[in-house]
């Protein structure tokens, strides 16, 4: 129905008008399509993990929009268009006046289109987007060439070189503009090579000689992939075993970066500590955390910080009373409604993997189809599987519980979902997301492997280790 209304009624542009030439740009949104609800736009989020930074959004409402961003310099800014669409990259300058069209793709998808000033700008990300995201992209397999897999993303980067050349003949943009379009290319190629080890857990020690040759970092403040490249280098490979030389890897930060870029480095680097839930470095990181705002400026780097300090803390740590109580479940097998307490009660003594889903996410949904072989393994070990959705729609819910054939064990959180003490404690602000408990139910990891072939080697030592190759419960 909503793509029918869209194709046959849909006239939405939204006006970019400058309040302040020098300072802020005034977004304001008319729609005649009473099913669209909003867009949402976000700033590029400083560092890596949505699971403990709640970055802020934005929502345009229909009819009523009268937002004023300022803006000093250009800048980066995210839009997601209403659907399951995915997020398109803007670049926005002061004193730009553009409208855009929300437009659709199909199947629930839509992008949206500009025109005006400076509208190549605004373009630029949607086009690439949608040409190069998936078309042609290179796909590394598990034990294929490497050399191959370089070669191919080396062809398909400088198609993406020649498409931009294409595109600054056709269209009128600014230098600082084409300076970040290519670095954002640029750096997509290392961080694309990257990929294999991120995925496959490739160690840089074998991969082959002159893998990561010519494949150097661009300084562009404005790029993603610059940031991403920096953090793959000097943090993800910078040794052979980040668990065992966190010290090195941060005193090579201190010594090699300065200002911004180092408080950027060193917040990802906290955050993916922090993250990883071992024990193995907790002197080293509660020892940087406390020195951050020696070296860290940036407030939201700092408030990221934090907020890794508090997610590193919940490990060997039982749930507190008040999330025990105050967390209420829907089971689907009896109708039933009980307590976090009540439902952790029925597995007393036994290791449990928290799987937290939705019927909306389609990454839950494709961990579930593709969650068969690491059920056998967990059924091996006498592990029993919960499954605990984050919906609000009841019969969406069980809906898709029937149609994935998750039934048993199967509950739903209820009772003021945003607010629950469960979400809040566990800064569950993303899912898939999957949590391990020891025998006593205690935080052994808060961001546990998914259950799938990329991660199946991971999440085998990690329920043998929580389990003591017995028992382990998951919330899908």
């Amino acid at each position: 129905m909503l793509m029918k209304l869209f194709l046959t009624c849909f006239a939405c542009f939204f006006l970019v008008s400058v309040c302040n030439s020098q300072k802020s740009v005034k977004l304001q949104g008319l729609g005649s399509d009473s099913t669209l609800r909003k867009i949402k736009f976000y700033d590029n989020q400083p560092c890596f993990a949505d699971e403990i930074w709640d970055y802020s959004s934005e929502a345009i409402q229909m009819n009523q929009s009268d937002i004023q961003f300022d803006i000093f310099r250009p800048q980066l800014k995210f839009i997601i268009p209403p659907g399951y669409s995915r997020h398109q990259s803007v670049f926005m300058t002061p004193g730009d006046s553009v409208s855009f069209e929300i437009k659709p793709l199909g199947d629930n998808k839509f992008y949206i289109e500009f025109s005006g000033r400076n509208a190549a700008h605004y373009n630029f990300g949607s086009i690439m987007q949608r040409m190069f995201f998936v078309k042609e992209r290179p796909i590394y397999h598990k034990g294929s060439d490497l050399n191959k897999y370089k070669n191919d993303v080396a062809l398909w980067t400088d198609k993406k070189m020649k498409f931009l050349s294409e595109y600054v003949k056709a269209n009128k943009v600014t230098d600082v503009f084409l300076g970040y379009a290519k670095a954002e290319i640029l750096n997509g190629y290392l961080t694309d090579l990257y990929l294999p080890l991120n995925i496959y857990g490739i160690k840089i020690e074998n991969l082959p000689e002159d893998y990561l040759k010519n494949a150097v970092i661009v300084k562009n403040d404005l790029s993603e992939r610059y940031r991403e490249a920096l953090v793959n280098k000097y943090i993800y490979h910078f040794t052979e075993n980040p668990v065992k030389n966190f010290d090195l890897t941060y005193n090579s930060i201190l010594r090699k970066f300065s200002g911004q870029t180092r408080g950027f480095l060193l917040s990802v680097l906290i955050g993916f500590y922090a993250k990883e839930q071992q024990s193995d470095y907790r002197a080293e990181l509660i020892n940087a955390i406390n020195e951050a705002p020696k070296y860290v400026r940036d407030s939201v780097y700092l408030g990221y910080i934090r907020k890794s300090d508090d997610f590193y803390t919940l490990l060997n740590q039982p749930f507190p009373e008040n999330v025990l109580t105050g967390t209420f479940l829907k089971s689907y097998d009896g109708n039933e409604i009980i307590t976090l307490k009540e439902m952790l009660n029925k597995y007393d003594g036994k290791a449990l993997y928290l799987d937290f889903w939705a019927s909306w996410c389609s990454a839950c949904r494709i961990d579930i189809s593709e969650s068969h072989p690491a059920k056998q393994f967990l059924a091996g070990k006498n592990v029993a599987w919960i499954y605990i959705s984050r919906d609000k729609d009841e019969k969406a819910w069980l809906e898709a519980s029937a149609k994935d054939s998750i039934t048993t064990n199967q509950y739903m959180l209820i009772k003021n979902i945003s607010t629950s003490p469960l979400i809040k404690y566990l800064n569950l602000n993303a899912i898939p997301r999957y949590i391990i408990l020891d025998s006593k139910h205690r935080i052994g990891e808060s961001m546990a492997p998914r259950p799938n072939s990329f991660n199946f080697d991971k999440l085998e030592q990690s329920i043998v280790k929580y389990s003591g190759g017995k028992t382990v419960v998951t919330f899908f």
